[in-house]
């Protein structure tokens, strides 16, 4: 057993539980140097660095983000459900991307948080075009001004042929939400695959 600050322990844990993300943890190690953690969340440390100036530093952490484009057409399926082409953006954990053929393209929340949502499309002939959250059954082949309350996060109607529209939304998502870019049933192709651009990121 070391001594840290006047306590024996070989870590003594700053907080009220050991689940609690603003604990801290001063270890002792082996060699006689001491380690300072952070909790970052309910299962892991984040080890926190000390710079050649004394100050403590925090890990960095990669934001969440995913960003695609292109036109990929509508799931076989899921025949009001989006499809991208292109994988320009996929960086941290609290967002998890699946592309299917049948099912279209989905972005699942891993983490509860605030997310800022952008979807762009630019299609042939006036469109129908939004997100929807948590769409299942026949949702997933209903056009999405047609939505629930609860299940249409955003929807906007593209008033000319060619021209673009962008569906957005900021706001709370728990663990386990998902979001779509929704359409109306096997609609009109994208006119212009460098206009179609979706990003989801966690702000907060």
């Amino acid at each position: 057993m070391s001594v840290i600050s006047g306590l024996k322990a070989n870590a003594v844990t700053i907080g009220t539980s050991n689940t609690d993300t603003n604990n801290f943890q001063l270890r002792s190690n082996a060699d006689g140097t001491a380690t300072l953690a952070r909790k970052s969340d309910g299962s892991g440390w984040d080890v926190l660095t000390i710079d050649s100036s004394g100050y403590v530093r925090f890990p960095t952490t990669v934001q969440s983000m995913v960003r695609l484009t292109g036109s990929n057409g509508y799931g076989t399926t899921n025949t009001a459900i989006w499809r991208f082409t292109t994988q320009v953006t996929n960086q941290g954990t609290d967002i998890t991307y699946a592309s299917s053929a049948a099912n279209g393209d989905t972005f699942t929340v891993n983490t509860n948080g605030v997310y800022a949502i952008t979807y762009t499309n630019q299609f042939n002939a006036t469109q129908w075009m939004g997100l929807s959250l948590n769409a299942t059954g026949a949702d997933l082949t209903t056009n999405v001004y047609a939505l629930t309350a609860s299940k249409m996060l955003s929807s906007v109607y593209t008033s000319s042929a060619s021209g673009a529209g962008i569906a957005s939304w900021t706001g709370y998502l728990p663990a386990g939400s998902v979001v779509m870019a929704h359409n109306v049933v096997s609609g009109v192709a994208g006119g212009n695959p460098a206009a179609v651009n979706f990003t989801i990121t966690r702000v907060s």
